[in-house]
């Protein structure tokens, strides 16, 4: 049994900060006697559900097509519930109480609950963010290859220069001997995950690309 776990893109989709929106324009349509339908799309890599590659905050990380598509397959996923409100700081006493599941992990998710204000404005203003030292605790786990999120970014408005910081510490070669953490953001994770055998995340293999829109699904155990 599979669960989708990334969101549809569109003109709806939740955009952080000053980010370009979403673009859909109907090139061809048999409606309009065209031989078939077809859509340019304008998408902006960090809008919607997306995967950040190391090269998104490191001149000499690796971007998204530096990868093999192996490396998006993940065999010991875990799924922790620290639930958080509007601009509320997801910090290191919530990372050491779940360190049990993040040494058994790799990849982690994170389930502020703050996916249920998607169609909210407090969503995209407000949202739950990572501080830099559960950042620092996240990187140290080497079995962890990747963390995602149900909240539109590990950055807040309100804390964009901290957000900074927790984007390098996770993904810059600088600040760890460590192998980067892959982030993914803005995740549909209101589901019942506690029996989760693999994840597949399949992003776009875009050359030149930092991070890329990627679709996200889970095989659990069938009841």
């Amino acid at each position: 049994m599979f669960i989708l776990l990334s969101y549809l893109l569109g003109k709806d989709t939740p955009i952080f900060g000053k980010n370009p929106p979403n673009v859909f324009e109907k090139i061809e349509s048999i409606d309009k006697g065209d031989n078939c339908n077809s859509t340019l799309m304008t998408i902006f890599n960090h809008t919607g559900t997306h995967i950040d590659g190391p090269y998104h905050f490191d001149r000499k990380g690796k971007k998204i097509a530096d990868y093999n598509i192996e490396d998006f397959i993940f065999t010991r996923p875990r799924l922790i519930e620290v639930p958080k409100g509007e601009d509320e700081a997801i910090g290191i006493q919530d990372m050491e109480l779940n360190e049990s599941a993040i040494q058994s992990c790799d990849l982690l998710f994170i389930k502020t609950g703050f996916h249920r204000r998607r169609k909210e404005k407090s969503y995209v203003d407000n949202n739950p963010w990572i501080d830099n030292e559960a950042a620092a605790f996240l990187r140290e786990h080497n079995n962890l290859k990747a963390i995602g999120i149900d909240v539109i970014s590990i950055s807040s408005h309100t804390h964009l220069k901290i957000g900074e910081e927790t984007h390098r510490i996770l993904l810059s070669r600088d600040f760890h001997t460590s192998e980067p953490k892959l982030i993914i953001e803005d995740m549909n994770l209101g589901f019942e995950l506690k029996a989760m055998n693999q994840v597949f995340v399949i992003p776009l293999f875009i050359k030149e690309a930092d991070s890329s829109p990627c679709t996200i699904f889970a095989e659990i155990e069938d009841e």
